[in-house]
């Protein structure tokens, strides 16, 4: 009698525990297919991280091509021209040439040419160009005229003519430009040959050097 009541306990304990489990079993499957469900679904634009946005750069500058030993010329600014104007005891010759009758005055210390000749050139700097030729009236040189002169590696060509005004000379350079310049006598006093050089440089009239000089056409 006593194992009766037992035993029916053990049989309900033992379904109640079949019953557990298969509640527990059903809940875990359920739990199971949720997770599934979410690991394996779409995720939506929304809930998707963005991309963080690239850092702005605040240095516009753009990099100097200039090398250190080339000059930088501001913009607007125009190089100036080097100068065509000379100044020296024997020899002037104005900036802007062509502006009137005469460009200079010219002072030889020979009225040998083939002397004369080296000193002219010598007084012209390069920025002012290299004489190719020299133009001269005869009856104010020697007679010694030769028609070309050689300057160590470069030759001078010299035309001679009869009827050119007196006092003046034609100097064309190898770039084709050419000027006209008073020729002083060589025997000129020097205060007054200073005076002519000085005036020709201020532009004035071929009259007024030649007065001044104590000289005629």
């Amino acid at each position: 009698m006593t194992r009766t009541p037992n035993l029916r306990r053990r049989r309900r304990g033992r379904a109640r525990l079949l019953l557990l489990a298969a509640a527990g079993l059903g809940a875990g499957a359920g739990a199971a297919g949720w997770v599934v469900s979410r690991s394996s679904g779409s995720t939506s634009a929304a809930e998707r991280p963005k991309p963080a946005p690239a850092p702005e750069t605040t240095d516009s500058t753009p990099p100097s091509t200039d090398s250190d030993d080339a000059p930088v010329q501001e913009q607007g600014q125009e190089q100036e021209a080097p100068s065509r104007g000379v100044r020296s005891d024997r020899l002037v010759l104005e900036d802007e040439w062509g502006a009137g009758p005469l460009d200079g005055a010219w002072w030889p210390d020979s009225e040998d040419a083939v002397r004369a000749v080296p000193g002219l050139v010598e007084a012209l700097p390069d920025t002012v160009g290299l004489v190719s030729r020299l133009a001269l009236p005869m009856s104010d040189w020697s007679d010694d005229q030769p028609k070309t002169l050689q300057l160590e590696d470069r030759t001078i060509h010299l035309a001679w003519f009869a009827g050119m005004q007196r006092h003046t000379a034609r100097i064309t350079f190898e770039s084709g430009d050419a000027v006209t310049v008073l020729v002083l006598p060589p025997d000129t006093e020097a205060g007054t040959a200073s005076n002519v050089l000085s005036q020709a440089a201020e532009q004035r009239s071929r009259e007024d050097l030649l007065a001044e000089a104590g000289l005629e056409d």
